[in-house]
């Protein structure tokens, strides 16, 4: 099992707060943060739920170049919301592949799940 406490998730929308994230036996799941909890990662910063199959070097340019030098993050997280939407690039439970947990910035980082 894997568990990650953000400041913000995009999955399927956009969640603010504090959330944690877990993932186990190839389900996702988005709580709000309650607690401190055992062996959880602490990852500030937007955090974006994305399908492994789908997901490449081209997206991340994409999504980089999205993000920009923009000072206005509401309207970028709301930009990135709808491309991932629109794209199908957001993770969805039990369709076969591995989720990839991208925290946003000008320079995006992949967070190994391992």
């Amino acid at each position: 099992m894997f568990r990650l406490l953000t400041t913000e998730v995009l999955w399927h929308g956009i969640m603010g707060n504090c959330c944690v994230i877990t993932y186990a036996e190839g389900t996702v799941t988005v709580a709000p943060f309650e607690k401190e909890l055992h062996s959880t990662i602490f990852v500030p910063g937007p955090i974006a739920i994305l399908n492994s199959l789908k997901f490449d070097e081209f997206v991340l340019d994409d999504i980089e170049m999205l993000i920009g030098n923009v000072q206005d993050t509401v309207a970028v997280k709301k930009k990135l919301d709808d491309f991932f939407k629109s794209s199908g690039l957001y993770y969805c439970n039990g369709f076969g592949s591995e989720p990839v947990f991208l925290k946003l910035g000008r320079q995006c980082q992949i967070i190994p799940i391992n």
